[in-house]
């Protein structure tokens, strides 16, 4: 695959974990009204429903960050994460 094409898909990725911890922090606000809490978890839930569908997989730390791997690219230059985590 070019190069380009793995810039254009990295920074897809990084993209959608930074979306998905807005929305977690979104859900997760003492002051959010319920309805806002509900719109969060929606996008939040359709950002993992997409991702399974293209075969990839997410994590989300203690401080709700999120990481997002597809096709054996992730959403981050450089990944602590391994298969223990």
């Amino acid at each position: 695959m070019k190069k380009m094409y793995i810039d254009q898909i990295h920074t897809g990725l990084n993209t959608l974990a930074l979306s998905m911890d807005a929305q977690w922090f979104g859900m997760n606000r003492k002051d959010a009204t319920e309805a806002q809490r509900n719109a969060c978890e929606g996008l939040y839930q359709g950002y993992i429903a997409a991702i399974c569908m293209m075969g990839g997989d997410w994590k989300r730390d203690q401080n709700g960050k999120h990481r997002i791997f597809l096709a054996g690219l992730s959403s981050r230059d450089v990944d602590e994460y391994n298969e223990e985590d």
